[in-house]
């Protein structure tokens, strides 16, 4: 590596670093008006989708219509990123999620979105989340030449009948050889990046197969399995719950961790749903801080010690997250981004400073952690320490 190249690469590293300190300092004392930038942010590249889980919503015909499914053109997004402010937040940042509620890359100027922050941001952590059918040997090897990336492939499956039935196509064995490739590279490389997670919706229909999951992506060189508990998008969603069968899912969740522990893979709960609490286990959170040194530069460098009275259901995504819809508005987070009314700014009619600097989001800090949150923080499952 070049000594230019090395020295850039530390400057980023110590510009995002401080970032990162001085945001948690800010949500240590409950600052509203930030000089910190989030540490990350989801920019959406598109809401279609090559699949049609059961699970998910409509994406074809008039309800596909009504809901305004597009992609995120190459042009829309370079308007955006070189609008004032998003240059030095993309150099603050921790991480972008280049993905939304749809496949990534079945955008067909992913590609150029891709290469752009690749190239003008090297250092930055990019994540994707996909469902592994267009993800082939090319892709995997563009993530392994990034020195800071995560993917995540939703895959809610362990046999191909269930993934065809539960999916709406017949591409496992294709997902499976893909995800493969990229394990095998990654063992050649011995390279901690990219870090790779599987994602599993549990359902009635896929449950009994999570422990046969678990070995799957074992298998497979995964870092992490994460479970999800499905989400009340539609009637056939609801019907697909596990709330109807909570004994049969709480066996199949003690198997599947007993799997996990034996196959050395890491295993973690997420739920969206307030009603989960019956049958889906908890994922409790800790942070590891280090005992204040007597420095007197310690503020610049370390992060707070956390307060015995802080909850471990308080949020500090308000502080941290700046979600983008493909329609521009910006929301703390997917359950904010569920309900439309609830939006802080749209990209496309404002700078990226009178967003997150502007009233909505001060607003929204003052509030979430107080005894009478938003209504829609009211009902998150992370204040009742589901996720």
């Amino acid at each position: 590596m070049a000594q230019g190249e090395s020295m850039t690469r530390d400057i980023n590293r110590d510009v995002r670093t401080k970032n990162k300190t001085l945001n948690q300092w800010e949500q240590f004392f409950n600052k509203h008006s930030l000089a910190s930038y989030p540490t990350h942010i989801q920019f959406p590249t598109g809401t279609r989708c090559n699949l049609k889980c059961r699970f998910c919503t409509e994406r074809e015909g008039a309800a596909g219509e009504a809901y305004g499914y597009k992609d995120l053109s190459y042009e829309e997004f370079l308007s955006t990123v070189r609008l004032p402010g998003w240059n030095q937040a993309l150099h603050s940042i921790s991480t972008i999620a280049l993905y939304g509620w749809g496949e990534p890359l079945f955008n067909p100027d992913y590609s150029r979105i891709f290469d752009y922050l690749a190239e003008h941001y090297p250092w930055l952590g990019i994540s994707i989340s996909t469902n592994g059918v267009l993800f082939d040997k090319s892709w995997s090897e563009r993530f392994m030449s990034l020195t800071n990336a995560d993917i995540n492939v939703s895959i809610n499956a362990a046999t191909g009948g269930t993934y065809k039935w539960l999916m709406g196509n017949d591409q496992f064995d294709r997902v499976v050889n893909n995800m493969r490739i990229l394990g095998e590279l990654r063992r050649a490389s011995k390279e901690r990046s990219p870090t790779v997670t599987f994602s599993y919706v549990v359902t009635t229909a896929n449950i009994r197969e999570l422990p046969q999951f678990i070995d799957l992506a074992a298998d497979l060189n995964v870092d992490t399995v994460v479970v999800q508990d499905i989400m009340s998008l539609s009637e056939e969603a609801m019907r697909l719950s596990l709330a109807n069968q909570p004994y049969l899912a709480r066996q199949m969740f003690a198997a599947a961790s007993a799997r996990a522990k034996a196959r050395r893979t890491r295993l973690s709960f997420v739920s969206f749903e307030t009603h989960s609490e019956n049958y889906f286990p908890t994922t409790a959170e800790a942070g590891n801080f280090d005992a204040c040194p007597d420095s007197g530069s310690y503020a610049a460098t370390e992060s707070p010690v956390p307060s015995p009275y802080r909850l471990q259901t308080d949020c500090f995504d308000p502080w941290e997250r700046f979600m983008i819809r493909v329609d521009g508005e910006v929301f703390p987070c997917c359950r904010y981004q569920s309900h439309g009314d609830c939006s802080l700014g749209n990209i496309f009619r404002q700078s990226f400073q009178e967003i997150w600097d502007g009233a909505p989001y001060q607003t929204l800090r003052r509030g979430v952690n107080s005894p009478h949150p938003p209504p829609v923080c009211a009902i998150c499952p992370r204040k009742s320490g589901l996720d």
